[in-house]
């Protein structure tokens, strides 16, 4: 890792735009987000969080702006983000007749690990995220909520800088939101940085974005999404049972648009 990597911030979006023909997905996007810390991207379905992280994640090309993960630019050098970045999509695909350890050792080896090192990995990561009665079970057997543990697992494979999670609760019921979140709890030890998209409160999406001061947003995912660290408030007199990483975000103050 270069000096100026190694100081580098997380995160820094500068004026990026992504449109699909006349459809503007994310436009004038600017924010940075500094090493230990917890974001999220809140908004309403098509608001372009997914089309956002997907840039980060290397796997799209912005028509404007710049980006750096860890001090590294997705679209120069790729494959220097892909080892300082870990990605969870919201679906990530399972090999079914494949064992959850084998999984991860396979995972592993894509990472140039040697067979020691992912072997070693694969069960620290098992017992990470709480599979470790599972792990020598075909992934076939998991329920969603398990699955979504074994794609956790896959990202930190590689002990990335930083951690880009997609709706990492959608289609969990409120019991696996809760184990996942205590699971993501765990993983932020292992990383600098998480990066959340789509967060949800009460198994339902917010239906306007709220912005939360902590980390500068200047411009805006449509229609007005604003980054910020990712802990939902409380609504009535109910507590959420599907914060992510509320228990490790630092404090902020969310106001509604």
């Amino acid at each position: 890792m270069t000096s100026t990597a190694a100081f580098a911030p997380a995160i820094e979006v500068e004026g990026v735009a992504r449109s699909f023909g006349d459809v503007h997905a994310v436009r004038d996007a600017s924010f940075t987000v500094q090493p230990g810390s917890v974001t999220a991207l809140i908004g309403p379905n098509g608001s372009g969080k997914t089309t956002l992280l997907l840039m980060l994640a290397t796997l799209l090309r912005p028509d404007a702006g710049t980006i750096r993960i860890a001090g590294h630019d997705p679209v120069a050098d790729p494959r220097a983000v892909r080892q300082a970045m870990g990605w969870m999509p919201d679906v990530l695909g399972s090999w079914g007749t494949v064992t959850v350890r084998r999984a991860l050792e396979v995972t592993g080896r894509l990472y140039e690990l040697t067979p020691e090192q992912a072997r070693a990995r694969a069960s620290a990561l098992i017992e990470l995220v709480g599979l470790q009665e599972l792990a020598d079970r075909p992934s076939r057997v998991l329920s969603r909520g398990q699955k979504q543990r074994l794609s956790l697992a896959r990202a930190l494979v590689h002990e990335p800088r930083v951690l880009l999670l997609d709706e990492p609760a959608s289609g969990l019921d409120p019991a696996a939101r809760v184990e996942l979140r205590a699971v993501l709890r765990k993983a932020r030890r292992h990383v600098e940085q998480l990066k959340v998209g789509g967060l949800q409160v009460h198994g339902q999406q917010l239906k306007r974005p709220r912005a939360a001061p902590g980390v500068p947003c200047r411009a805006a995912v449509r229609p007005a999404l604003r980054a910020g660290p990712a802990r939902p408030r409380r609504r009535g007199s109910n507590r959420s049972l599907d914060r992510p990483c509320a228990g490790c975000a630092g404090p902020s103050a969310g106001t509604r648009r």
